[in-house]
């Protein structure tokens, strides 16, 4: 037994010095085997190099550009690598006219095209590959096209597409994948009258100023499926009516901006629409608009400086509660039945508009400074019985106004509010002037009649 366990201690001392002799540590892991893979470009200048494992694939760095030329794609596979490798691209040169396009691994995308056609059918594959997408800038300042049909396997319309160029139609493919037109794809194509897009477009987002300035376009159809547009989309455009999709959820500020020819907007009938952006029909020409329950918020300007703007109404079952800074500033309203959701009137909301009357609903508890100054029209107001704010000029300079009342409710009254009246009969409910009403609350010339009690 002694003998066998010193034959054991023998074996184990040799096998320790061979192990030491060669180097070798047993405790201590491989290091994992990796490669450099060196991406070239055409004048075999180094543009990348990347460190990538055993079987692993390397990522290509951005295909660099040839002047002329279209790249078609690399000259050595380099999904699975498996030794050090150098990798160069590869290009096609480019014919006298034709589609220009940039190439993918899956899919190919239009950079622009060369020819004298003025009427052109994008196609649905080069070199091979889907075409996915028109990249910005393709057709930017394109003098000659004059109409183009977008196939249905592209995704993306990229910015600036047709920006500034002489475009007039663009029809969409029937079952068009299309999700997404980017930031002023469109914008200042002022020969652009059509575009027809497929009813069941999948199209989620329109971006800021694609429409804009397109002055000839009178009428669009836009699928249901956005969600989304951009600040600016048809700001300046000659859109005339249109109908706002069902998925949308809010118009973009100064969507319809200074859109001299629009009249109606319609929103869909299932509408999920919240909220009216910041200026979004500054200065257009509309002239009637019904305003859909789910709508919450009227932002800032909403629609400021709407001249031929004469009716305006909201559901029955309005959810409204704010009217946002000069949401009707220098609008032509004349009347308005305020839901009785309504909580805020803002500032500066009617100031310089039309409006001849006004009945306060029953929730809204504060009416914000100059919300009505300089409304010269203006000749009835009707305060509720829960008002406890009537901030500084509010009704400032509204020579029509003969008489309001003044509900026991309210607890504060700023700096001029009723300013600027010559005739004015104050029916205030309260005994004495409270504490927290501006000294300078009416500028002496009112009569104030205190301690009034209504019939």
């Amino acid at each position: 037994m002694k003998k066998r366990l010193s034959y054991v201690r023998l074996v184990a001392i040799f096998l320790g010095l061979f192990l030491v002799l060669t180097g070798c540590d047993p405790h201590v892991p491989e290091e994992p085997i990796a490669y450099t893979v060196t991406f070239l470009d055409a004048d075999d200048q180094v543009i990348e190099t990347v460190t990538v494992g055993l079987g692993e694939a390397a990522i290509a760095p951005e295909p660099p550009e040839k002047l002329d030329h279209t790249f078609t794609g690399w000259d050595t596979d380099f999904s699975q690598v498996l030794d050090a490798l150098t990798v160069k691209p590869l290009y096609e040169p480019l014919t006298a006219t034709g589609w220009r396009f940039n190439l993918g691994a899956d899919s190919a995308c239009i950079t622009g095209y060369v020819g004298s056609e003025t009427t052109v059918e994008i196609p649905d594959s080069l070199a091979g590959k889907t075409v996915t997408c028109i990249a910005s800038d393709a057709f930017l300042s394109d003098a000659t096209l004059q109409s183009v049909t977008v196939p249905n396997t592209v995704t993306t319309l990229g910015k600036d597409a047709f920006r500034d160029s002489a475009i007039v139609t663009v029809l969409f493919a029937a079952d068009s994948q299309l999700t997404h037109i980017e930031d002023g794809a469109f914008r200042n194509a002022r020969a652009l009258s059509t575009v027809a897009f497929d009813p069941s477009s999948p199209l989620e987002t329109l971006g800021a100023d694609v429409f804009r300035l397109t002055t000839s376009l009178k009428t669009i159809d836009l699928p249901n499926a956005i969600t989304t547009m951009g600040s600016h989309v048809f700001s300046h455009s000659g859109i005339e009516t249109i109908t706002l999709p069902e998925a949308l959820s809010k118009i973009p500020d100064y969507a319809f901006n200074r859109t001299e020819s629009l009249k109606t907007v319609t929103f869909h009938e299932h509408t999920t629409m919240e909220r009216i952006g910041s200026n979004a029909f500054n200065s257009s020409a509309i002239e009637t608009i019904h305003i859909p329950y789910t709508v919450t918020l009227l932002e800032e300007g909403a629609f400021y400086n709407t001249l031929q703007l004469e009716t305006i109404s909201f559901a029955s079952n309005s959810r409204l509660m704010m009217i946002d800074e000069a949401a009707f500033s220098r609008s032509a309203i004349r009347t308005i039945a305020l839901p009785k959701s309504l909580l805020v009137i803002g500032v500066g909301a009617f100031s310089r508009s039309s409006i001849e009357s006004i009945t306060l609903p029953v929730h809204v508890l504060s009416i914000g400074e100059g919300a009505f100054a300089h409304a010269t029209a203006l000749h009835t107001v009707i305060l509720n019985n829960n008002l406890t704010i009537i901030d500084s000029f509010a009704f400032m300079n509204t020579p029509q106004l003969a008489s309001v009342r003044i509900p026991l409710s309210v607890t504060g009254i700023g700096h001029h509010a009723f300013t600027g009246h010559d005739a004015l009969i104050l029916y205030v409910e309260a005994n004495s002037k409270p504490e927290t009403w501006s000294v300078d609350w009416h500028d002496g010339t009112a009569t104030v009649i205190w301690g009034y009690r209504p019939i």
